[in-house]
């Protein structure tokens, strides 16, 4: 009998390439990208901070912006053998936490800056849960491409 690995926690600015269970916990604002490749039963999984880059480079963290989360994870997947092709994404977080108060709305910025990314990259998004006013936890399955999106108060949602 094989022991069985706790679950990869990938936390502020981090990404993993993994065909393991992937924790992203405290997506508020961040945004929690998961690129698949359905053939070879892995994803790329990052927690996005920010919606561009700010000069701001580190190996413990190359997911900190849209741009930087994306372009790394897509070159980590094609090191690996994937095809581009058959690369799809899921979304989650891009909350605004602070509705009410005259602040720009960090979650949408970086929500779309995530999306131009992907679309730049010529990577379909096939299903998100982004936006609103709560914070979020998912739960990644490479294996089979499933998210649960646990948000407190709301339940839990598959995507």
């Amino acid at each position: 009998m094989s022991a069985v690995s706790a679950p990869v926690t990938v936390g502020l600015g981090q990404a993993v390439v993994t065909d393991q269970p992937v924790g992203i916990l405290g997506l508020g604002s961040c945004v929690g990208v998961c690129i698949f490749d359905h053939e070879l039963g892995r994803a790329a999984v990052a927690h996005v901070v920010l919606p561009h880059e700010d000069g701001h480079v580190s190996t413990r963290a190359p997911a900190r912006s849209a741009p930087a989360a994306v372009r790394w994870a897509v070159t980590e997947l094609e090191r690996r053998g994937s095809d581009r092709q058959r690369l799809v994404a899921k979304l989650v977080g891009g909350a605004h936490l602070l509705s009410g108060v005259d602040l720009p709305d960090i979650g949408a910025e970086n929500v779309a800056a995530v999306r131009t990314a992907l679309r730049e990259a010529g990577i379909p998004v096939v299903a998100e849960d982004v936006g609103e006013d709560y914070g979020r936890t998912a739960h990644v399955d490479p294996a089979t491409g499933r998210i649960v999106v646990l948000a407190i108060g709301r339940g839990e949602r598959v995507l």
